[in-house]
């Protein structure tokens, strides 16, 4: 067997991950489902061991394909009908089918706490079917949710960019209006708590589709907390003002832009105002303002920095924009707060992995795998392929990739992944493997 010098900083992970449309499904080591998002696919063209990929966010020289356009989960963007799928998902049907799958069917349902009581604050539903979670509504001040189930649409900008839709098929509205919801579950979102898996079924245009109840957990070990004793200090006049800029937030259709006027407010008269930072962040994100988005957030975890919810949205961002060592600095910070979230972890491991700290990223993809999240986290395979690979251990690497294969179930991943294993057995790195379907 042919002996190579190892890559360094592989990055087939990460490649697609960074530039594909938050957020693989997180689950804890309970069993149930981590409130923290992550993603469920890779791309990129490590096939040969003795190449090194080099700096994925660069912009491609001579010629080169844009590792965005040859990636998992990546294909030109289709003009959305908002009612199921694209427009070109329903040429070749008939006028009434055409005109069946343009009702729109609505979910609704409730979150509790697991004493039974409504949340304090309001509370992401994501929904997915085949695939990572998407985020689709908000919770009201009673727990309440609804949302259309065939609108694509996500919630802000982060929820399109940062991986939450990775694998996600947005079901179709067939026959009668009726779809067929059985491939598909809900979780709820609320950094520190764990949430229950509902599943679905049928559900039809003309009903009243009441799915239940879905159950937040608190983790354990939890030291951060998701109300701010800020909130409790804030004036009137702060608090009235984020009141007014949270509801327009959280309605089903939002209005972005009057709530972020109504949340300046609330931070001018009150600076220290960590929640409505937090949640001026998030309205900015709904309007593409990523920077404006990043300063408010982190102008949260100043104010407080036991509030857990600023450290998603930013750990999402820096994912995004390849910035590994900031990255590693939240989601290390994340984990003192809450030392039972997977989704930080994974991360964690990651970045550790993207900045060459293998020793760190092996000891956290070992945690998780202790913790049974093998099938609940398939990526971290791949991350610990990837470390694998850095030091050229490529047998062990393969290895990995091949319990991937096994419980990964999204299709164009597993493709590429078969394909460079493919590749790595042409170039004599790795003994021949049965890869038949």
């Amino acid at each position: 067997m042919r002996e190579f010098t190892p890559a360094p900083a592989v990055v087939l992970l990460v490649a697609a991950l960074l530039l594909a449309s938050a957020s693989a499904l997180a689950q804890d080591a309970q069993g149930g489902v981590d409130s923290d998002s992550t993603f469920n696919s890779l791309g990129g063209s490590a096939s040969d061991p003795r190449s090194a990929p080099g700096d994925i966010s660069a912009t491609p020289q001579d010629g080169r394909r844009n590792p965005g356009q040859d990636r998992p989960g990546s294909s030109t963007p289709q003009p959305s009908n908002r009612r199921g799928g694209t427009h070109s998902d329903r040429r070749g049907e008939s006028p009434w089918e055409q005109r069946d799958a343009q009702r729109p069917v609505f979910l609704s349902g409730r979150v509790v706490m697991a004493g039974g009581e409504a949340p304090s604050q309001p509370v992401v539903v994501k929904m997915g079917c085949g695939g990572n979670p998407s985020p689709r509504a908000y919770t009201d001040a009673k727990g309440r949710f609804s949302f259309q189930a065939n609108d694509s649409q996500p919630l802000t900008a982060v929820d399109a960019g940062a991986g939450s839709s990775l694998g996600h098929r947005t079901p179709q509205t067939g026959p009668f209006g009726r779809m067929n919801l059985f491939h598909c579950h809900l979780v709820a979102d609320l950094p520190g708590y764990r949430s229950d898996r509902l599943a679905l079924g049928s559900a039809g245009s003309l009903e009243r589709n009441d799915v239940g109840t879905i159950v937040l957990h608190r983790l354990e070990g939890l030291e951060g907390h998701t109300v701010s004793a800020t909130t409790l200090a804030a004036p009137r006049g702060a608090t009235k003002a984020y009141g007014r800029g949270i509801r327009t937030l959280r309605r089903m259709s939002p209005n972005y832009e009057r709530s972020i006027a109504h949340l300046e407010k609330a931070v001018e008269v009150y600076p220290e105002f960590a929640e409505a930072w937090a949640a001026l962040g998030e309205a900015r994100l709904g309007v593409d303002d990523l920077l404006g988005a990043k300063e408010a957030l982190t102008r949260s975890i100043e104010a407080d920095p036991r509030l857990l919810r600023p450290y998603q949205p930013l750990m999402q961002m820096a994912f995004m924009h390849s910035e590994w060592e900031a990255l590693a600095s939240l989601s290390e910070q994340y984990l003192k707060l809450s030392r039972a979230s997977g989704y930080a972890r994974y991360l964690a491991a990651t970045a550790s992995a993207q900045v060459g700290r293998l020793d760190q990223a092996e000891s956290l993809v070992q945690q998780l795998k202790e913790e049974g999240g093998s099938e609940r986290w398939p990526l971290i395979h791949v991350v610990m392929a990837m470390v694998y690979e850095s030091r050229a251990q490529f047998e062990r690497a393969a290895t990995e990739y091949e319990t991937f294969l096994g419980v990964s179930t999204e299709p164009t991943t597993i493709a590429r992944v078969r394909r460079m294993l493919h590749d790595w057995q042409a170039l004599g790195v790795i003994k021949p493997r049965n890869q038949d379907p």
